[in-house]
């Protein structure tokens, strides 16, 4: 049994569980930025969906009748005008997604760290992974203290949080704050 503990503590082992726990960061942190968070919907029946990355304005059956993205910028204006006297929040509301993807890229950035130096790299890789939990969590914040009151589309609307974006965020972030605590000391120099 001891031999089985060793090995669970092993430098190896805790190296390898922090590289998976970074790789599912940067995969949660990059898909959670472009699902859905939540649903309105509208006086019709049709929805209203908001995404890090825009909203979108779904039929009854759930097929795509209009599109806004501000990340890229593409799709109809009146999807992508902020509500009335809602400006600074629909500001914040599009830094969500460039917030959820420095997340994504940094937990990348430090699992490439982490494997091409190792342990030696580790107070770099522990920032990198702090940096990417910090962002990650900073673009949650974004949306949910700013939406659905800042778009003009879904400010009228009855909206409710729930969906894969958000729950692939939140893991995202988790992981990122696991991988920064489990990041080995540097070895120490004699």
């Amino acid at each position: 049994m001891s031999s089985e503990a060793e090995r669970l503590r092993s430098p190896a082992t805790k190296r390898l569980t922090v590289l998976l726990l970074l790789l599912a960061a940067a995969l949660c942190s990059h898909q959670g930025s472009t699902l859905g968070w939540g649903d309105g919907l509208g006086p019709d029946g049709t929805r209203f969906r908001l995404a890090p990355n825009g909203i979108s304005h779904l039929a009854t059956d759930g097929s795509p009748l209009d599109t806004c993205h501000w990340f890229p910028l593409h799709g109809t204006d009146p999807l992508c005008q902020a509500a009335p006297g809602a400006e600074p929040r629909y500001q914040q509301l599009t830094y969500a997604y460039p917030a959820l993807q420095g997340g994504a890229w940094l937990s990348f950035l430090a699992m490439l760290v982490t494997t091409l130096a190792g342990t030696q790299a580790a107070t770099l890789t522990r920032v990198l992974a702090a940096l990417a939990t910090v962002s990650a969590a900073g673009g949650i914040l974004l949306v949910l203290s700013s939406a659905p009151s800042a778009a003009a589309a879904l400010a009228s609307l009855p909206f409710g949080f729930g969906g894969p974006g958000v729950v692939l965020a939140v893991l995202g972030a988790v992981a990122a704050l696991a991988a920064t605590l489990l990041i080995p000391s540097p070895p120490v120099a004699e």
